[in-house]
């Protein structure tokens, strides 16, 4: 048993010998990765950005950071008439947020109205919900007209400061890229 034993421990001696002289003297193997799958650019649908020309320049007219129209202000600061149209556009369209809101409290109140109406049985229940729901279609309704009425309107002001810029300032003028009305 000893003896059997010993030449199991030689036999594994001369193999790890072995294998060890045999990886020596061979290359280790070398792994290419494949080539790495071009990624497509990914296309913004709902790219809003608003641009203006200027001395021979494409710039933006809003900011990621600032309130709309910001990137006119630098221009429009010689002129008065110009800072105050465009003065008056943003704070249209930062009070616009107003319709957004309830038009959120219109879906929620329509949503609530169906639930609440189905909870309820009976005629009640279709009281309830016919009131609830109706309320809120015309918060939804009233937000998105009054929205998109005062958007106009404050695009009309951005329209106004920038022609008030032109008028003053003829051999300077700023051209919008953009169109300012809404149609529907």
């Amino acid at each position: 048993m000893r003896r059997g034993f010993q030449t199991a421990v030689t036999l594994i001696a001369l193999v790890s010998f072995q294998t060890a002289a045999l990886a020596a003297n061979t290359k280790p193997l070398q792994t290419e990765a494949p080539a790495p799958l071009r990624q497509p650019t990914p296309q913004d649908h709902f790219d809003c950005n608003r641009e203006f020309l200027y001395r021979g320049n494409v710039l933006k007219c809003d900011s990621d950071r600032a309130a709309d129209g910001a990137g006119l202000r630098p221009i429009l600061s010689p002129v008065p008439n110009a800072i105050s149209e465009l003065d008056a556009y943003q704070k249209s369209r930062n009070s616009a947020k107003i319709f957004g809101y309830t038009g959120t409290l219109g879906v929620a109140a329509v949503a609530g109205g169906w639930i609440a109406g189905h909870q309820i049985q009976g005629d009640r229940g279709i009281i309830v919900r016919n009131t609830v729901a109706g309320i809120g279609v015309l918060l939804l309704v009233g937000s998105l007209l009054g929205g998109l009425i005062l958007l106009n309107i404050s695009e009309n002001h951005l329209y106004d400061a920038v022609k008030n810029y032109n008028t003053a300032k003829p051999n300077d003028p700023i051209e919008l890229r953009f169109s300012h009305q809404f149609s529907l």
